[in-house]
């Protein structure tokens, strides 16, 4: 997992060019940004969750290039992006196998201090960009394959507490601890936490984060800082 200061170096720089998006492929900056965020951990894990998120957002990047409006600009970055991910494979040090579970550990503890943080009533915007930051780790587990319900489940929820968290705060309220039903359940109920019928759709798409402080308009959110692993 060990890479010279050379070659990090000129690795870090490419990577800064992939930071701009082109719009045809905006669907890709979340994984993109949250990928830039994990370098500069500079931890094992930390690189290859980075390296699957980057995969997975050349994966989709594959589908939406035949509805691009700018193929010149689509190509070209895709390129880079393969480029970049071929050179960082060489130094992974990790099977694929081994790659999906890290993602998935990750995707799990960065979901499990977001729901913790909420239901002990402390949920705030830092609390919503959480929960929207694991989401995108476990959308990024459908490159390795069926997910499995718990994931899918916990997906779907995450997006759904960060609008639900975000819209509250909008209004003027403390967000609500937990998920919906949970109100008067007894507590075996709330730690089983909400099946998937009990959690309403989530939005589709997120715009990126403003650079000035955001507001937040229902239902679609900014895109998070992600936390200290």
């Amino acid at each position: 997992w060990r890479r010279t200061g050379g070659r990090r170096r000129n690795d870090l720089q490419q990577r800064g060019t992939m930071s701009v998006v082109p719009v045809d492929l905006k669907a890709l900056a979340p994984y993109i940004k949250r990928a830039e965020e994990l370098e500069k951990d500079g931890r094992p894990e930390s690189s290859v969750v980075a390296y699957y998120c980057r995969q997975y957002a050349m994966e989709l990047g594959i589908e939406l290039r035949e509805r691009a409006t700018d193929p010149a600009a689509v190509g070209h970055y895709l390129l880079s992006l393969i480029e970049d991910l071929e050179g960082a494979k060489a130094t992974l040090g990790v099977s694929r196998d081994e790659g999906e579970q890290i993602v998935y550990k990750f995707a799990m503890e960065v979901f499990g201090r977001a729901d913790a943080e909420d239901r002990n009533g402390s949920a705030g915007k830092a609390t919503a960009r959480t929960f929207y930051a694991a989401s995108l780790f476990m959308e990024a587990l459908k490159q390795f394959g069926d997910r499995g319900d718990e994931v899918d489940e916990k997906c779907r929820y995450a997006k759904w507490k960060a609008a639900d968290i975000l819209k509250a705060i909008k209004e003027g309220r403390a967000p609500t601890p937990g998920g919906p039903n949970e109100d008067g359940a007894d507590k075996s109920d709330a730690e089983r936490g909400p099946t998937v019928h009990d959690i309403p759709a989530a939005p589709s798409s997120i715009p990126a984060a403003p650079t000035s402080e955001p507001t937040f308009p229902e239902p679609t959110f900014p895109e998070p800082t992600f936390p200290e692993p």
